[in-house]
């Protein structure tokens, strides 16, 4: 009999499983929030004027002002986004709602009076009003007579990227507040089967598994009482996280990590055996990096621990684009980066990541390909595999040689 490992059931049960379950909720389900409020503080100060009871509202960082410098890269210049070396840090903040509920993967908080906290959750590229729990039927709120802590995200179960710098810093958040002792239970996204063996990062910043509600893409529950955080993102800009969120990271897991035995201080990072975002050319960058001393890496062959000690101990990283690089945060000050893009796809969050963490930062675009012969969608410029262009490659390794 043929074996089937658990990601590619996941991945056949998945549709049929989301088509059966949309057609019973589009006979019998209910659209959780109509309308919405701008912010949990313009919700709080409302409700106040009407004496409601249960309220809290609690700032954990207060605004401030952050300077990142910008990118090397291949004439000097980069897109507008790597220009912005300024950022305005809003407040941290969490915050208690009676009554509340909580829908969707991504976490969504909703007021008694059904209007949506705009401001506590993120749907990309979506208004409030069309929000999946503005304008999807979900089914019935499961009724939860405790109290229940936010620290789902976007992505927060399927992206390692996500899970460190948007789900548990939620958690820091709810632990410096005065509500934290009240949560009985966590609203959380369920793990998909390559992240599970992340977990256990959870329990290591106190939200063990047995107190966490695991939820779907159609999560629904009514809570005695809601305690949930503003994100970690700007508005606007989500790929900015503050300087906090990796303090707390690095506080945290550093400790766990597992230093290679023998010193390994320039990283490649392979993306070989992904299904997108692959170095096309890959033997021939390679071929010119190892005999410099690089030498490549499988993250997926690596724990948790391992990775933290691998990144902790480089001193130079050469990779395409992909979550791994999350592990920049365990970087030491002073080490050098040089990450690689597809022509079209320059996300902005690891150079932030590296400025935060006291890095040198460049990086590179691969090469267009001639033979594309159709328009690209948003979800393919995204996955575009690269093609690394080794004279740019070259000048790339001389500036990570520069003192």
């Amino acid at each position: 009999m043929i074996k089937i490992n658990a990601k590619i059931r996941h991945n056949l049960w998945r549709p049929l499983r989301r088509f059966y379950t949309r057609m019973f909720l589009n006979l019998w389900g209910q659209i959780p929030a109509k309308n919405y409020w701008e912010s949990a503080q313009i919700y709080q100060a409302h409700e106040c004027q009407k004496k409601t009871t249960g309220l809290g509202y609690q700032i954990v960082i207060p605004a401030h002002q952050e300077t990142i410098m910008p990118p090397w890269t291949i004439g000097g210049v980069g897109p507008p986004t790597y220009q912005q070396t300024q950022f305005h840090i809003p407040d941290a903040y969490c915050y208690q709602i009676p009554h509340g509920r909580i829908a969707s993967p991504y976490g969504d908080v909703i007021a008694p009076d059904g209007k949506l906290i705009y401001d506590g959750s993120k749907e990309s590229g979506r208004q409030p009003q069309e929000r999946s729990v503005c304008t999807l039927k979900f089914p019935r709120a499961q009724v939860i007579k405790q109290t229940v802590g936010v620290i789902a995200g976007v992505k927060g179960g399927s992206n390692y990227y996500h899970l460190l710098v948007d789900v548990l810093p939620r958690i820091y958040l709810l632990k410096q507040s005065p509500f934290w002792s009240e949560i009985e239970l966590f609203y959380m996204n369920q793990f998909l089967p390559g992240l599970t063996k992340l977990k256990p990062l959870l329990s290591l910043v106190g939200v063990p598994e047995k107190a966490i509600f695991w939820t779907d893409a159609y999560g629904h529950i009514q809570a005695q009482s809601v305690v949930a955080t503003s994100l970690t993102g700007l508005p606007g800009m989500s790929y900015f996280k503050p300087r906090w969120v990796f303090e707390f990271l690095r506080s945290t897991y550093l400790p766990q990590a597992q230093v290679p035995a023998t010193p390994r201080p320039k990283l490649y990072i392979s993306r070989s055996r992904a299904s997108f975002r692959r170095v096309l050319n890959e033997a021939e960058v390679l071929d010119y990096l190892m005999p410099l001393g690089y030498q490549p890496v499988w993250l997926e062959d690596l724990s948790f621990p391992e990775q933290v000690g691998l990144f902790q101990q480089a001193e130079s990283i050469i990779a395409p684009h992909g979550a791994g690089l999350a592990n920049l945060i365990w970087c030491q000050p002073g080490a050098k980066m040089i990450e690689v893009f597809s022509p079209e796809y320059l996300p902005e969050c690891y150079w932030v990541i590296a400025n935060q963490m006291g890095l040198a930062y460049g990086y590179l675009l691969g090469q267009k390909q001639l033979n594309q012969w159709h328009i690209l969608s948003a979800q393919e410029i995204r996955n575009h595999h690269i093609w690394v262009d080794m004279v740019e490659l070259a000048a790339a390794v001389a500036w990570l040689t520069s003192g």
